[in-house]
């Protein structure tokens, strides 16, 4: 019963960093290469000194990542460490969001 547990919760995280890439792939590419700029897309959007002149592009080839393993890994019936992989990059985001 707690292996069911922890398995709906890791997916459901893994879900919730699907969702956030996606959203995130979504906006990059709809800002940077399309010009759209709607403040439901530019949610918490700022910009950054850290990553300049590439800022647009650095967040991409993780948002990519983090949108076909994660499919792959909701597929399977094992998470194993391709999830936690996953999972760690959440605090990375955050780090990206953070810095200046």
């Amino acid at each position: 019963m707690v292996d069911q547990a922890h398995r709906l919760a890791a997916r459901v995280v893994l879900g919730g960093v699907l969702l956030f890439a996606a959203y995130h792939l979504v906006r990059d590419v709809a800002t940077t290469f399309f010009g759209i700029h709607i403040g439901v897309i530019d949610v918490a959007h700022r910009p950054h000194a850290w990553c300049r002149p590439i800022c647009d592009y650095v967040t991409m080839p993780l948002e990519l990542f983090n949108i076909i393993t994660v499919a792959f890994l909701l597929c399977r019936d094992r998470l194993g460490m391709l999830a936690w992989i996953n999972v760690a990059t959440v605090p990375l985001w955050l780090l990206f969001w953070l810095l200046p």
